[in-house]
């Protein structure tokens, strides 16, 4: 699996781990209890033996297998545009786009879904965990234990 992020700043890869206020340069374990997830909503899943945290900061995020893509999974049970959260007034949605596997949200199947924080995101076989954080906090914290098994 590979992340393809924006140039901006605010929505850099973060990596989660005790090194993750340092060097960025490769994803760390995440021992339960060491790690801060800064303020703000976030998509966290398991890459290999690590957890990945990738900040929603922008209007919109596009998951899927395309390199255009900002949270990309190389994997044919991802579709190229497989979905996109985007940022409403009245919270974030998450959107199918016209993928061919579909979405499920908490293991039901969804077309647009508002985000709650610990909401499970099916996408392909890949599950990502939503985390809104208003102040920081540890991740052993955020996340239900499951979520923390790498």
């Amino acid at each position: 699996m590979d992340s393809k992020h924006p140039e901006s700043e605010n929505t850099a890869p973060h990596r989660l781990g005790p090194e993750s206020m340092g060097d960025r340069s490769a994803p760390q374990a995440a021992p339960a209890g060491v790690v801060v997830l800064e303020p703000g909503d976030h998509l966290v899943f398991n890459e290999g033996v690590a957890l990945r945290s990738f900040p929603i900061a922008g209007e919109w995020t596009h998951i899927g297998r395309s390199a255009s893509s900002h949270i990309r999974f190389e994997d044919p049970t991802v579709s190229r545009r497989h979905a996109l959260i985007v940022r409403r007034p009245d919270g974030l949605k998450l959107i199918d786009d016209r993928s061919m596997n579909g979405i499920q949200v908490n293991g039901e199947r969804v077309d647009i879904h508002t985000l709650r924080s610990g909401d499970r995101i099916q996408v392909g076989r890949h599950t990502l965990h939503y985390v809104h954080v208003a102040v920081e906090t540890p991740l052993a914290q955020a996340l239900p234990a499951e979520a923390l098994q790498v």
